[in-house]
């Protein structure tokens, strides 16, 4: 995977390139649907971008907190959320962009692999 990198003291980006999604809308364009990967301070933080559980994001190592993103027809259902982040395994995952899915579907998907599942309002 191609990735640009920028360090400024301390802080250090890793941008994860544009995927196309597989539900495409008429609102797609460059840059939508981007990852970002943020370390700070040793904490690696994936941020990911209007996606789905595209094999880049199931690669990623040494992930401490995750954002992923769940709402259908822009993103993924909480089933593949559930199971894209059972594969790279963050310490938190905080679901988000979330609208009306069900994540209790995706908490007890994620129940009993170790990974703490952080609910917020984001609306």
């Amino acid at each position: 995977m191609t990735r640009a990198a920028w360090v400024v003291g301390d802080r250090i980006a890793i941008v994860i390139p544009r995927i196309i999604l597989l539900h495409p809308t008429k609102t797609d364009n460059l840059g939508r649907g981007n990852g970002y990967i943020v370390t700070y301070g040793g904490l690696r933080v994936y941020i990911a971008g209007d996606t789905e559980g595209i094999p880049e994001m199931r690669a990623l190592k040494n992930i401490d907190v995750a954002f992923v993103p769940m709402n259908l027809p822009y993103t993924m259902p909480p089933e593949e959320a559930a199971e894209a982040v059972k594969a790279f395994h963050p310490k938190v995952v905080y679901p988000y962009h979330f609208g009306e899915s069900d994540l209790t579907v995706f908490s007890k998907a994620l129940a009993g692999t170790g990974i703490d599942v952080r609910i917020r309002k984001w609306y």
